[in-house]
């Protein structure tokens, strides 16, 4: 569950293999370069105008800003091939593209190209899986504690946190972690740094 509907779209499309076969197509084919990101980034800012921050699918009648595939594809540019850390946040869809004039490695090219290969490997995995756009205090109200149960948990850190779209203050941090010591038997990966 996430309320960032970018987020939730993008990996639908990654769990259906002809939208994902498609969206690697073109996503091997797009050139990392500024002007790219900027027209990646104003569709998604249209999409969220356009009513895709309260609809998964947009009523768009721009074919451009209503086809799932495109859709995805501009997220991705816009979370990989911008500078890290923006996705999520109030910034994602204004941050600069990292251009690398030395060979000591970390431009925003490798972290494109390196997003794309992986999304075959955790797109068999999301076939699995159930997206919801809810809080995710519903959410894990309405999971089921059950040994072949699984919950992935990542949420934004306190701090940098704050600057999140939907942002998780300390807490909201220590509610997460009673919530979550409440289960006993389903699985549980909390992502958190070193932590």
């Amino acid at each position: 569950g996430d309320k960032h509907r970018h987020i939730i779209y993008l990996a639908t499309v990654v769990k259906n293999p002809e939208q994902r076969k498609r969206l690697i197509d073109l996503l091997d084919r797009t050139i990392v370069h500024p002007d790219v990101l900027t027209q990646a980034q104003m569709r998604c800012v249209e999409r969220e105008q356009d009513g895709g921050n309260l609809f998964l699918f947009p009523k768009s009648e721009s074919p451009e800003l209503s086809d799932p595939v495109q859709w995805a594809a501009d997220y991705v540019v816009c979370s990989w091939m911008g500078r890290g850390g923006h996705s999520g946040k109030r910034t994602e869809f204004t941050q600069s593209i990292a251009i690398r004039y030395t060979s000591g490695g970390g431009d925003s090219c490798t972290r494109f190209r390196s997003f794309v290969k992986s999304i075959d490997a955790w797109g068999d995995a999301f076939l699995n899986w159930c997206f919801a756009c809810i809080e995710c205090w519903e959410f894990m109200d309405r999971c089921v504690d059950n040994p072949k149960h699984g919950l992935y948990v990542d949420a934004p850190w306190p701090g940098p946190g704050d600057e999140y779209k939907f942002n998780f203050k300390r807490p909201d941090q220590v509610r997460l972690r009673d919530t979550l010591e409440a289960f006993k038997e389903m699985r549980i990966v909390v992502r958190f740094n070193d932590h």
